[in-house]
């Protein structure tokens, strides 16, 4: 029954069912569907398509397959499936051994999986870092785990100049997690991707070894539960989605006005925008008619000044010690408004002779 899920198979059953109602009783359409299956009865009795179930009066709650082989009993005495026997004997065999996972393929070592030796690489520093290949791609987790919080991950990595590190989150929409490159001895930040999307990508600027930091955003800040990403080191990423994080990409690293972001609306939004502007605690300076339909927007001083303190509370008790502008914290908020087409830090830029 490949290609038909049960909700198909019930509304075009239903649909086929309908037709064949009103042609009148004992008259089969060509059309018609008798057994809900998603294949028409002429297709069945004709063996096309060669899918099981075949039989026109059957249901898919009726399929009978009394030696578990894949074919119905049907399918097997009428059309000689399998082995044409339906009463052919299970034959039950134990497999055992192991699975052996690729040099380049590398899991998060402080998940608590107790298959995965476990491999600490919660501080950004050589020693607190997890040593991983390039190129890898690493499968991680953060958040609760076993009754504590995991906040971050840290993995250490030779990389060539030019090449990246992009982070994938398996859901974006519950999960925000952000991505930091570290020269090696963790000193100096030298990358950051800080967005909402699915996509983060930071890149490396020379030939040396690095830290890369996966860091939760939401665990820490929004009592996010946690979720999966992957992370793809030692490639020079040219598909869509990586394009994707570029256009999206978010830095609290490039010079910008403290306080002020720049905010595009689409047409739908109007009405609720001064609501919108007045939960994050944004005060709106130009309103976009003279500058491309950007809207300049100011951080009110107070509600700066009370994130700032809970965000610097909020990584302090989580034992993260570098803290996130609450300029970024406001666009990361405007981003996932219904109605915002783009929100950015309003950088400074400087003309070059």
């Amino acid at each position: 029954m490949r290609g038909h899920d049960l909700a198909s198979w019930l509304a075009i059953g239903g649909l086929f069912l309908a037709i064949g109602l009103s042609m009148g009783q004992g008259c089969v359409a060509v059309d018609t569907d008798s057994d809900w299956d998603g294949f028409t009865d002429e297709e069945e009795i004709n063996n096309d398509p060669p899918t099981d179930p075949h039989d026109p009066l059957d249901t898919p709650f009726s399929v009978i397959d009394s030696d578990g082989d894949g074919c119905s009993n049907y399918g097997e005495t009428e059309f000689g499936h399998c082995d044409g026997n339906p009463s052919t004997p299970v034959t039950r065999v134990a497999v055992a051994g192991s699975l052996n996972v690729g040099s380049t393929l590398v899991l998060d070592g402080d998940t608590a999986d107790p298959n995965n030796p476990t491999a600490y690489n919660d501080v950004v520093t050589p020693g607190g870092a997890q040593a991983v290949p390039n190129p890898c791609t690493i499968g991680g987790f953060l958040g609760s785990i076993s009754g504590s919080n995991d906040l971050r991950d840290v993995y250490l990595v030779q990389m060539a100049a030019g090449q990246s590190a992009t982070l994938l989150l398996a859901e974006p929409d519950d999960s925000d997690f952000d991505l930091y490159l570290y020269d090696a001895a963790g000193s100096q930040e030298l990358d950051s991707s800080e967005g909402v999307g699915k996509a983060e990508q930071v890149t490396a600027p020379a030939d040396a070894a690095y830290l890369i930091e996966v860091r939760g955003y939401s665990v820490i800040y929004e009592d996010d539960q946690g979720g999966l990403y992957s992370l793809l080191v030692g490639e020079t990423m040219t598909t869509s989605l990586t394009a994707g994080a570029g256009r999206d990409r978010l830095s609290s690293r490039y010079p910008h006005v403290e306080g002020e972001i720049l905010v595009k609306y689409t047409e739908t939004v109007k009405s609720a925008r001064a609501a919108m502007q007045k939960g994050i605690g944004l005060e709106e300076i130009n309103d976009g008619s003279n500058s491309g339909g950007f809207h300049r927007l100011r951080l009110n001083a107070e509600v700066m000044a009370a994130r700032k303190s809970a965000i610097r509370a909020r990584g302090a008790e989580a034992g993260v010690g570098t803290e996130i502008s609450p300029t970024i914290a406001a666009i990361k908020a405007m981003r996932r408004q219904p109605g915002v087409e783009c929100a950015e830090p309003n950088y400074i830029r400087r003309a070059f002779a």
